[in-house]
């Protein structure tokens, strides 16, 4: 009897939707052949859609060493989809590598690795979304899908532990330093950005920089290129695709028969986060000044809650912005328009995916993601770009007044203790929701043509007219004791003093906040009269 095999270049595994709006499921081959005709990549969650992403884009890389620089990748991109033959070559070259039971090196796992006294774990310690000892937050199975799981969507959330595991004591001591705790998998640590296209085909090559200076191909590796994860005790990256296929865990799938049954997970390479902006190129970083004098930059994590477009400030940033260092996904799309690469008015998406860990970053507390559609000009132009975050400004400003307004409403009708700051975070947050579908469209009408002051305007108008609204509607809905009003504390120690509020003065402070915030939307207008 042959050895049991799940070939993931021609089993199909990996979960798309496809033009027409159906799901399927794609081989490694297929995928390649057919990306023009695959609208993404439609898996469990977010995070696991990157995981899947950031294989193929390994891939993809060791397919095409040759290519390089913006007239190389625009060949690429004019062709319309793929040429698989470069590709089948490299994947019939390693195709024993992407068989996930392999006998002795099974995909993205330690065929060696042996469980501990206390024997494997279920599958629930591959799932993101399946509580583990009572640790999880939310499951999306019942029944007889918490105890085995088939081997297509096996390959999925183990490409997902590799890039997405919370940190803390695993299972099984493995990795470099024979150790059971392992840190947070590397891709959990960063704030991922991802350019969405029309279609994947259009998705992985805007999320694929090829500059000379973005990786030596002779020296880069994908892990199934550089022996088993066993053998690795370097922590250094030797590119891209080596950080891309990072093995931040040890893993053997155990199974029975077509399903897995249980799982060994032990700790993988370690990866520090500092200085790595020239191989991870799908996220932000931060600068900071160490003691001894040295630059460090450090990977820039999304706020959970916090949609895409409020952090365009940091995702747009400028080299030398404060703190923030652009990452290179904004450089490489910023190269691409300039050398027209890609036409006037190509349309892009903006998408951002993260997690956020406890504070011991033991278990995965909550996942999100959020994108938005812009022109590349957006992202290439430093005018544009300094138009889109202005604006991001406009909207704080905006919010703020409101909350303002609604936090004093609730002093003059005599709330105290917590309560008027809760209204005053209430009123800000209907502020931004309110503000959202606007910003969204009015970005997207951002072109090579605008006109700078008149969007400025525009935008502005928008901003204080839905903030008006809706601090009309919390001054019509304000206590008879806030309209009566009542003497509040201002201030404290020698300064503190006690002033008169109702809704009426309120509301005028409010008003006044706007003028001050927006001044050139109550500038006279040339030509009125004196």
């Amino acid at each position: 009897m042959s050895d049991p095999s799940f070939d993931l270049t021609t089993q199909p595994w990996i979960r798309v939707r496809l033009l027409d709006g159906s799901l399927a499921e794609l081989s490694l081959r297929d995928l390649f052949a057919r990306a023009h005709e695959v609208t993404m990549i439609a898996g469990e969650l977010p995070t696991q859609d990157v995981a899947v992403l950031r294989l193929l884009l390994a891939i993809l890389r060791r397919s095409l060493p040759g290519e390089r620089g913006t007239a190389a990748w625009g060949r690429l991109w004019r062709r319309g989809h793929l040429d698989p033959t470069q590709i089948e070559e490299y994947l019939d070259r390693w195709a024993d590598r992407f068989d996930l039971l392999h006998p002795v090196a099974p995909f993205y796992q330690v065929a060696s690795l042996q469980p501990p006294k206390s024997g494997t774990k279920g599958i629930a310690n591959l799932i993101a979304d399946q509580p583990r000892e009572g640790r999880g937050l939310f499951t999306t199975r019942t029944g007889a899908a918490l105890d085995t799981m088939g081997f297509a969507e096996s390959a999925r959330w183990l490409l997902h532990l590799h890039a997405f595991d919370s940190g803390g004591t695993k299972s099984v001591a493995a990795g470099p330093n024979r150790s059971r705790s392992a840190r947070i998998a590397w891709c959990g640590g960063l704030g991922m950005v991802v350019i969405q296209g029309e279609t994947l085909f259009h998705t992985l090559l805007l999320n694929l920089p090829i500059a000379s200076k973005d990786s030596d191909p002779s020296r880069d590796a994908a892990a199934w290129e550089a022996g088993l994860v066993e053998d690795e005790q370097g922590a250094v990256p030797r590119g891209p695709v080596d950080v891309l296929t990072w093995q931040s865990r040890t893993v053997r799938l155990v199974h029975e028969g077509d399903r897995v049954m249980r799982c060994i997970v032990g700790p993988g390479r370690p990866l520090t986060l500092d200085n790595r902006h020239h191989v991870e190129f799908m996220t932000n970083w931060s600068r900071r000044s160490e003691k001894t004098g040295g630059l460090v930059l450090r990977p820039r994590t999304h706020l959970p809650g916090r949609t895409i477009w409020r952090g365009l400030p940091a995702l747009l940033a400028e080299v030398g912005d404060d703190s923030l260092h652009p990452g290179r996904w904004r450089q490489w799309l910023s190269s691409l328009r300039e050398d027209e690469q890609l036409g006037a008015g190509q349309l892009v998406g903006l998408r951002i995916v993260g997690v956020q860990f406890d504070s011991n970053g033991g278990s995965i507390q909550e996942g999100f993601d959020d994108g938005l559609a812009l022109e590349a000009d957006v992202v290439a132009s430093p005018v544009l770009r300094a138009l889109a975050v202005s604006a991001v400004g406009d909207a704080d400003r905006g919010a703020r007044s409101l909350g303002d307004l609604a936090k004093e409403l609730a002093e003059a009708g005599g709330a105290s203790g917590d309560i008027p700051g809760a209204r005053q975070s209430i009123a800000r947050e209907a502020g931004y929701a309110a503000l959202d579908h606007p910003y969204r469209m009015w970005l997207r009408s951002l072109t090579a043509d605008t006109d700078i002051d008149e969007a400025r305007l525009a935008w502005r108008r928008t901003v204080t007219r839905h903030v008006r609204t809706l601090a009309r509607e919390l001054v019509d809905g304000a206590t008879p004791a806030a309209v009566t009003g009542r003497e509040v504390s201002r201030g404290s120690g020698p300064s503190a003093k006690t002033v008169y509020l109702d809704a009426a003065i309120a509301e005028r402070r409010f008003q006044k906040q706007i003028r001050v915030s927006f001044p050139d939307l109550y500038a006279p207008q040339k030509g009125a009269a004196e």
